[in-house]
């Protein structure tokens, strides 16, 4: 009988510690958490505090570069399209910029035929008088007006001159 005394002593303290080492465990458990959480909360304010978010109000939406397939799309009556390659002919880009400044210009897009998407109209010939973007070609740069949707009037040379020619 005493032998069975000592083994339930034994018992009772294995189960004892066992609740004591349990309850230090979860304790420790919950403190790991709660610092965990305060070291992320520090860390999203540092870095909130430390990003400037800039905003930049003088945003300029390029409205006049449009892709070739939109050329007989658009929302003016009569306007002009200026087919070139950007990046190869920076003498054009002036020569729209010049026509921009004058008092009484037509609304005038360019088409960057330097870019893949408009590989479409991109042609051995020229084929400006047409009445859709399926039917236009062309062959190095052209400047086409368009008005009521239909083109009427082009030039494949003497830029200057057909600009200064097509003002309101």
């Amino acid at each position: 009988m005493a032998k069975k005394q000592i083994n339930k002593n034994k018992i009772d303290k294995k189960i004892s510690n066992y609740s004591d080492n349990n309850i230090k465990g979860s304790i420790i458990l919950v403190v790991v958490i709660i610092i965990i959480l305060i070291l992320f909360y520090l860390l999203t304010v540092f870095i909130l505090n430390k990003k400037e978010f800039v905003v930049n109000e003088n945003v300029d939406i390029q409205y006049s570069k449009i892709i070739a397939g939109e050329s007989f799309d658009l929302k003016d009556e009569d306007y002009l399209v200026f087919f070139y390659d950007i990046s190869a002919n920076s003498s054009y880009t002036d020569l729209v910029s010049t026509y921009r400044d004058k008092d009484k210009h037509l609304p005038i897009y360019t088409v960057d035929l330097g870019e893949g998407i408009n590989n479409s109209v991109i042609s051995d010939t020229n084929s400006l008088d047409v009445s859709n973007i399926i039917d236009l070609k062309v062959k190095d740069s052209a400047i086409i007006r368009i008005k009521n949707g239909k083109v009427s009037n082009y030039a494949t040379s003497s830029f200057e001159e057909f600009l200064d020619n097509n003002i309101e």
